[in-house]
């Protein structure tokens, strides 16, 4: 798990050999109950439109939200490791956890103060946007420096790892 400000988010790694593709998703401790799937679906169509990278989705069973994204693993020979360095794990959780911090608000917004999809994205961004080098450099390095010599990190990648080999 990571550990941001007062949030703390679970995170996966999911290998596929065939295809060479690395999933990574991270999950904010939000469960969105029956009332209010609807507008969230409708939030999540919001944001997702915004993003270049990865999306967010709710998990119909029970209405947990998570930022999934992936990356392509290349190797000339297919029979040949798939290698994975530390920059582009530091990375791809980084991404993960950057979008569910700027998003988080939104959720909060939606689920808890009542405003619609648009009036959450609208005000939430509007802070972040005015809050943004502060937030978004501080997070970086520390998000950065809690990986680089993080056991976990490495147990999470092994964990993505044997499931190639599966």
């Amino acid at each position: 798990a990571v550990q941001v400000a007062n949030r703390e988010y679970q995170e996966r790694a999911l290998g596929r050999e065939g295809e060479r593709v690395l999933q990574f998703i991270a999950m904010p401790d939000i469960r969105v109950p029956d009332t209010k799937r609807a507008v969230m679906y409708e939030t999540l169509g919001l944001i997702n439109e915004q993003l270049w990278i990865g999306h967010f989705e709710m998990w119909a069973a029970d209405g947990t939200l998570l930022f999934r994204h992936a990356t392509l693993l290349d190797s000339d020979d297919e029979h040949e490791d798939i290698d994975l360095t530390l920059g582009q794990a530091e990375m791809l959780v980084e991404a993960a956890v950057d979008e569910c911090e700027r998003y988080y608000p939104v959720f909060q917004f939606v689920l808890w103060a009542g405003k619609s999809p648009a009036e959450a994205i609208e005000a939430a961004l509007l802070d972040t946007v005015d809050a943004a080098p502060a937030r978004s450099g501080a997070s970086a390095a520390s998000i950065r420096g809690r990986l680089a010599g993080r056991a976990g990190l490495t147990a999470l990648l092994d964990g993505a790892t044997a499931d190639f080999e599966t």
